[in-house]
């Protein structure tokens, strides 16, 4: 079991980015699997998640932070620039986004014309906590969200919430409990004490 997001290049490799117009970059929607970085973002002190109400398709209610990535970004890049964007937040230690999992999404709708021919997406979803100053500094970008919540996972995990948010958070339950196994392997705890963690791991990855 492996909880990274590992990243290769191969040669030397150029970034040509190109802004695509609405109407070619629906043409290319039809015809490829867009990348995505999403993230539960945690107040530190709470251990709640802040999620937002979304304006927009192709997923207008309750979702993470989060959206596309652009050509040449590492994902952590990806992720520090939405949150810039989306929460007002700069990120400049990649060590804070920890992978939770990745998701293949198809959408019957999307936000660019044919709404109705909707999307296909790969999304690497992330944790990142926030200390009490970047929670009470957050800036919410009014043209994505409707308005922001923060709940408890387990609210998540019992509400009527999208299965994909149900998901994540139980991953990163999962994840949780590898890192406390890593944690304990690394001290060398008592066999009695590993062995528990990884029966609750394993029930945990079900």
């Amino acid at each position: 079991m492996s909880f990274r997001t590992l990243h290769f290049e191969t040669g030397k490799y150029t970034n040509t980015p190109r802004f695509l117009a609405t109407e070619e970059y629906s043409r290319a929607l039809d015809a490829i699997v867009k990348a995505c970085t999403d993230v539960v973002v945690f107040s530190e002190t709470s251990g709640k998640i802040l999620l937002g109400k979304r304006k927009v398709y192709p997923q207008p209610d309750w979702w993470f932070c989060g959206g596309r990535m652009r050509v040449g970004e590492l994902p952590w890049q990806s992720v520090a620039r939405l949150l810039r964007r989306e929460i007002g937040l700069e990120l400049k230690d990649p060590s804070r986004v920890r992978t939770i999992s990745h998701y293949s999404f198809l959408w019957d709708k999307r936000q660019e014309p044919p709404i109705e021919n909707g999307c296909a997406d790969i999304s690497i979803v992330s944790s990142l906590y926030l200390n009490d100053e970047e929670v009470s500094n957050l800036k919410i970008d009014e043209k994505e969200y409707d308005g922001i919540e923060w709940v408890t996972p387990d609210s998540i995990l019992s509400g009527n919430y999208h299965p994909a948010l149900k998901q994540a958070i139980q991953d990163w339950k999962t994840r949780c409990l590898w890192d406390e196994l890593q944690a304990a392997v690394e001290k060398n705890v008592e066999p009695s004490t590993i062995a528990s963690l990884s029966q609750k791991l394993v029930q945990s990855s079900k």
